[in-house]
């Protein structure tokens, strides 16, 4: 089985970002330091983007395991500028075990054609009324972007939102989160249309 990482923190106020570290602790997995890097390879610079040490800025870190998991944990500690150390925890459910790759990037999921081999759709139905920007586990500081009422179905909520607080602003200090995924085909990461070349390659799958 890949994983497919991506640690994502969406930047409101023009803050420096570091990813700090990642680590899964079911299988005894984590990089930190030196070991990672954190690039804008979207075209909206808002969005930072974890990755494994290298020139090209790639979305997110590829694991390879012989374990057969049906829920796991992907921590991820970021470093924001004026805000300290924030973290991102999600719990990832995976609905299935037909194909080789989990991956938390939804624009792999939606399903593609106009290559060698047509992909189709991923994503789990309890998301089909949302849209992908909402789906992806992105961490962002301000509290109001979780808010539910109880009245928006747009968006995947997540579990928990802890709050704190500095002289500046109240913001997220630790998101905790959740999200439903569908297994998918790893040709996708050599063969997706959108960000096309920006995907980790199978052949330099971290194995854990």
């Amino acid at each position: 089985m890949y994983i497919h990482l991506v640690p994502q923190y969406f930047h409101q106020y023009a803050e420096q970002v570091k990813l700090l570290s990642v680590s899964i602790p079911e299988l005894d997995f984590s990089l930190s330091g030196e070991e990672l890097a954190t690039k804008k390879p979207f075209t909206n610079k808002c969005y930072n983007v974890g990755s494994t040490k290298g020139r090209k800025a790639l979305i997110g870190i590829l694991l390879k395991t012989d374990k057969q998991l049906e829920t796991f944990t992907s921590v991820y500690e970021w470093s924001v500028e004026g805000f300290g150390v924030v973290k991102h925890t999600i719990v990832n459910h995976i609905q299935d075990q037909n194909d080789d790759l989990i991956s938390q990037d939804v624009l792999l999921a939606l399903g593609f054609g106009g290559t060698e081999k047509n992909f189709a759709r991923r994503v789990p139905p309890d998301y089909d009324n949302i849209a992908p920007v909402h789906i992806a586990p992105v961490l962002r500081l301000a509290p109001e972007c979780y808010e539910n009422n109880g009245s928006d179905s747009q968006k995947r909520w997540p579990a928990e939102v802890e709050i704190s607080h500095n002289d500046m602003d109240h913001y997220v200090s630790h998101l905790h989160d959740h999200i439903k995924l569908h297994s998918m085909e790893s040709e996708r990461l050599a063969n997706a249309l959108i960000n096309a070349g920006r995907y980790p390659e199978v052949g330099k799958a971290i194995v854990v």
